[in-house]
This record gives structure tokens, sequence and C-alpha cells, in this order.
């Protein structure tokens, strides 16, 4: 990243777990499938070879076996990169300063804990959880600047304080004693 300090850790994504849920995803179609033939009493539908090949692309659709994202971070920035796909000019990039964080929203989806964050420059993320945890140094990295943010004022929710803990944290008490600006 230009004019940014380096890379302090990085994690890449494993194919071999898209791979995993290229299978999954295979396994629930075809599951599906069956029920609903099933449903119809005549298995016989299911010697159609054209019912296999849109059950392959449907299920690699659903779980882009071949995709990875690799996310890095220095001291005060995170990066998240995706690969180039055959339909795209070129590969996805985004990027935070994690020091200047502006609004930080923790909320569940899909049973996870999801959490959306933005910088003072209007660019913004939204991340789950675990997918930032998988690499102790990237958390570290976030987690120090995510606490400097609050502790400068940056709007949280409730949630995202709960459950990311941050009542044990000094963070919302330096936050409080900042001195307001004066009104005039």
């Amino acid at each position: 990243m230009e004019g940014a300090g380096p890379a302090l850790a990085w994690h890449r994504h494993s194919r071999l777990s898209n791979i995993h849920g290229f299978f999954v995803a295979l396994g629930l179609m075809i599951a599906g499938t069956f029920v609903v033939f099933l449903f119809e009493g005549d298995l016989g539908g299911l010697g159609y070879w054209q019912i296999w090949v849109i059950l392959i692309v449907f299920a690699y659709l659903a779980s882009g076996p071949l995709n990875y994202q690799t996310t890095s971070a220095g001291a005060d920035w995170i990066k998240w990169d995706y690969n180039k796909r055959w339909y795209q000019r070129r590969a996805r990039s985004n990027h935070l300063k994690m020091y200047e964080l502006t609004r930080i929203e923790g909320y569940f989806a899909g049973g996870m804990l999801h959490i959306r964050f933005e910088d003072y420059e209007g660019r913004g993320a939204d991340r789950q959880v675990g997918d930032l945890q998988r690499d102790r140094r990237i958390w570290d990295l976030f987690c120090n600047g995510l606490l400097h943010s609050v502790a400068n004022g940056a709007e949280i929710n409730r949630t995202a304080v709960e459950l990311l803990k941050l009542d044990e944290t000094p963070a919302l008490r330096l936050r409080e004693q900042r001195p307001q600006p004066e009104d005039g």
C-alpha cells in the first residue's frame, strides 16, 4: 500500500477449505434435488445428465472454490485483497486506517458476529469477527487500532461493546474524559 508502513502480518485464506465448501454445497444441492424428485414420486429425473451439470454449476457459484482472500495488516492499517476472477478487469482490494475509525457497529448475521467499520475517509468494511481472528497477529493489530479509535470518540453500538468486551478496557472511560470542544 502506498504511503503506509510495512506489512507486519498477513494471512491467506485456504483454498482447500473453499474446495471443501464446494463439496458441502454440492451435497446440499443433491439432497435438495433428491427431496424434490421424491415428493414428485419419480426419481427417474435424477438420471438426466443436465440435472447434474446444473447442480455442479450452482454449487460452484454458491461456494467459489477457487477464490481466496489475503488479509494483511501494518502498524496502523488493514487491507483485504481478493483474487481476480475471469470476469473482472482487475482484482478487488480494500483497506482502512485502523487508528482513524469513525464508526464501529457489531451485529449478528447467520448466527455469527459481524463487525462493520468505517474510517475518516469514508472507506468501510464489513467482516465476520472469525475472519479477523484467524491470524492472532492481525487480530491484535486490529484491536489496538479499534481501541484507540474508540478512545478518540468513534461511534460504537452496544452490541460491539458487549461482544468485543470493551467494557473491560479503559477505552470507553478515556473517551468520556476527553475534553469537549467549546461551542462558540
